[in-house]
């Protein structure tokens, strides 16, 4: 997603998309770090899902790969959680 193109990305892509039955539909915003992932369902794409540059994108419809958001912003990696009581 890029600024110049970014409501078009999210109305008539998205739109056209849904109405070609592309069942999972994912926007990246280089400028934010962040995805939005938008799963087609009976009715249309839902609300969708953001995931923070910190997390997994996680693509439901390829059996659940996984990509860690920060290789794709070059980030560094997220600390692991802390276990309480340690």
């Amino acid at each position: 997603m890029s600024p110049l193109t970014s409501s078009r990305d999210l109305r008539e892509k998205k739109a056209q998309y849904e109405k070609s039955g592309v069942l999972e539909y994912v926007l990246v915003d280089p400028l934010e770090n962040h995805a939005i992932r938008f799963l087609l369902t009976n009715d249309g794409y839902d609300k969708g899902m953001v995931f923070a540059c910190d997390e997994l994108l996680v693509f439901e419809r390829l059996d659940g790969l996984q990509v860690p958001l920060w290789e794709v912003f070059e980030l560094p990696p997220p600390e692991p959680a802390t276990v309480s009581g340690e």
